[in-house]
């Protein structure tokens, strides 16, 4: 078992006028290189039945008010590196996840957090749906249960702690893509063109119509014009136009 937990923003400034090259870099080493690094060299020696967590944040998930760009870029990127890995590892038997803690008051939030207001601290509260601070084992035991036998069957996922202040909205099913109502669209059938904005024209009307090519005459549907091409409004017909 691999937990990757070396991280964090390391003392490094939270607003982007005061934030330096060597502040990214460091952030970026720690929090990516690290994680990789250590998932590299521990890979061959895990076997199948071998776990890998690492440990993401909720500022990879949404701005947060103490960390600055550095440490969100750093821990996203933590996001796309675990599911990469579990693909990568998953034949061979190991899998690998991460968990995206809330905030945490552990050392340096701590004094952060005690040294706001009282109106502010209810207003970090009040984000949080469960209204209350974590403890420390409310992070540790979902990384033990990810690297259980008990997740045996759960890997390339990122596991939210944060009391709900982050809610990840759900992906339409295909299912529920395929039942879900096309906006009608009506065009002019004369030029091709979206009524009421006129100039723009509609791609899929001028490929259905040919795109200005000679297109032969549709039985029982007008007549070709001079140039041997029937007119568009005979050859198309777009649902919602002239009905």
């Amino acid at each position: 078992i691999l937990v990757t937990l070396a991280g964090g923003s390391l003392g490094t400034p939270r607003d982007l006028d005061a934030i330096r090259p060597e502040h990214v870099d460091l952030v970026i080493d720690v929090n990516v290189k690290g994680t990789l690094y250590c998932c590299q060299r521990a890979a061959p020696y895990l076997g199948n039945g071998g776990a890998i967590v690492t440990v993401s944040s909720i500022g990879a998930r949404q701005p947060s008010p103490v960390t600055g760009v550095p440490y969100a870029t750093a821990k996203a990127a933590i996001g796309g590196l675990t599911r990469r890995l579990a693909r990568e590892l998953g034949p061979s038997g190991i899998r690998v996840n991460a968990v995206a803690p809330g905030l945490f008051l552990t050392g340096r939030l701590q004094g952060m957090f005690d040294a706001m207001s009282a109106a502010e601290q209810r207003e970090v509260l009040d984000a949080i749906p469960l209204h209350r601070m974590p403890q420390v084992r409310e992070i540790v035991d979902p990384v033990l249960f990810l690297a259980s036998e008990e997740a045996s069957y759960i890997t390339g996922v990122t596991l939210d702690v944060n009391g709900g202040r982050y809610m990840p909205a759900r992906e339409p099913s295909p299912g529920e893509r395929a039942q879900a109502p096309t906006p009608t669209r009506h065009y002019s059938h004369r030029h091709g063109r979206r009524a009421g904005t006129p100039g723009t024209r509609d791609p899929d009307l001028r490929r259905r119509a040919g795109a200005g090519r000679p297109a032969p005459a549709v039985r029982g549907r007008g007549r070709p014009d001079h140039a041997g091409r029937v007119r568009a409004p005979d050859l198309v017909r777009v649902r919602g136009a002239h009905q």
